[in-house]
């Protein structure tokens, strides 16, 4: 009986533990990536995993019209996201106001030296720095006893003192990351920081030659730039 018993207990774990193997395979979300951003020299990764583990596949928009149209409904792992537009890093609306995405490192750069280039220091604080930076900057003011949003009025103030010295380096950097130039290292927990190479500070005028960027479930943000 007890022998039957033992049987019938490791039959159910088996039963259980099957949908849960099949649960354990990465969820893989299509993106479609423009032909421009392509064709203009974009350096856009074929794939990425995202923090909580799922895998975000960049392809043509022929491709992703072909994918959805092929396995819609056909595979819970794979999702097609009907309404998806193909990706654009910098997106103008028609108020002229911006809407800013960042997947890959370039893209933190290239946004950031949009923002400073344009003076889009409010975009740049709302959209493109990391959650932390900007609960950690508006915790410091309150315990000063100014307004959370002296925060970002420092940052503003940064941003247009520094202005020329920080767009020196991204630019820079927006050439150094395909060269020698420029070093991406990956400390770990979600967090990257891209500098100078040592010749290249050491032998040039760079007053900043830092950019930190952390990741996020929505993306990758600034963490800080010196």
């Amino acid at each position: 009986m007890k022998f039957r018993e033992r049987a019938a207990a490791l039959i159910a774990s088996v039963c259980v533990a099957l949908p849960l193997l099949s649960c354990s395979q990465p969820r893989i979300v299509y993106r479609p990536v423009a032909a421009y951003m392509r064709e203009g020299g974009a350096e856009v990764p074929d794939e990425v995993v995202l923090p909580d583990g799922r895998i975000l596949k960049f392809v043509s928009e022929e491709e992703f019209a072909q994918i959805k149209a092929e396995q819609r409904g056909e595979s819970p792992v794979i999702s097609l996201d009907e309404d998806a537009k193909a990706f654009a890093p910098w997106e103008q609306q028609e108020d002229g106001s911006v809407q800013i995405r960042a997947m890959i490192p370039a893209h933190v750069v290239a946004n950031t030296m949009a923002c400073l280039r344009d003076e889009r220091y409010a975009e740049l604080w709302q959209q493109l720095v990391a959650s932390g930076v900007k609960s950690r900057a508006e915790a410091a003011a309150y315990a000063r006893g100014e307004r959370s949003s002296a925060a970002e009025e420092q940052f503003v103030e940064w941003c247009v003192k520094h202005r020329g010295d920080a767009m020196m380096l991204l630019n820079r950097m927006s050439f150094g990351l395909s060269s020698s130039s420029a070093v991406m290292r990956n400390h770990g927990g979600g967090r990257i920081t891209i500098e100078l190479s040592p010749q290249i500070a050491k032998d040039t005028d760079f007053k900043l030659k830092t950019v930190e960027i952390i990741t996020e479930p929505d993306g990758l943000k600034l963490g800080g730039i010196w």
